[in-house]
């Protein structure tokens, strides 16, 4: 089924894993690949406001989630890269104190939804719609493309604004010399965007 006339597109994630932890390469453009994040002058990223929304928020991820960590990233006038950490947390649910296994409070209580011993992360690398994994990679490139929408909206006084191409692409890093590769790549990026 279509949303919005848009193509059925097949998903580019990999098969059978959980995007809950791992370090990751993430490549998001700008809707239709336009430059407004800024410009290249003499080999350097002159950000835009909406660039500096985007370093700004990108930098609050690690700051809001404790199992996240950033890496080296650039932004780009029309798309952005990123490498990002991700540490498995176990998921917690949010309980009121009636279900809280007996446990007497008038506050909500976080408890462990399965033992350790039982909970299997395979069972969870099926984010669908409405429903998103928490602390999942795609969960955060979500949440961190929305707040950048949603700042650059205020910005624009809410006129109807498109900032991100759909979608993002990823690419799980498997060792230390693919990681040093990556961030040289990020790094050097604006001084091949004449090239």
């Amino acid at each position: 089924m279509r949303y919005n006339n848009l193509p059925y597109r097949k998903s580019i994630r990999m098969k059978m894993h959980d995007y809950m932890s791992g370090k990751y390469f993430v490549t998001i453009n700008t809707c239709k690949k336009v430059s407004t994040f800024g410009v290249i002058k003499n080999e350097e990223m002159i950000l835009s406001e909406w660039g500096e929304i985007v370093r700004e928020e990108w930098s609050r991820t690690a700051e809001l989630r404790s199992n996240v960590k950033l890496d080296a990233f650039q932004i780009m006038p029309n798309h952005f890269h990123g490498i990002i950490e991700i540490d498995f947390v176990w998921p917690l649910l949010y309980l009121h104190e009636e279900i809280a296994e007996g446990i007497r409070t008038d506050t909500m209580h976080r408890v462990r939804t399965k033992d350790q011993s039982s909970f299997n992360p395979a069972n969870l690398n099926c984010r669908k719609f409405g429903k998103p994994i928490s602390n999942s990679l795609p969960t955060i490139i979500g949440r961190f493309k929305a707040a950048c929408t949603r700042r650059i909206s205020i910005l624009e006084n809410y006129q109807c604004v498109r900032v991100w191409h759909r979608g993002y692409y990823e690419r799980l890093i498997k060792n230390n010399n693919e990681l040093e590769a990556i961030r040289r790549y990020i790094i050097n990026n604006p001084n091949r965007w004449e090239k």
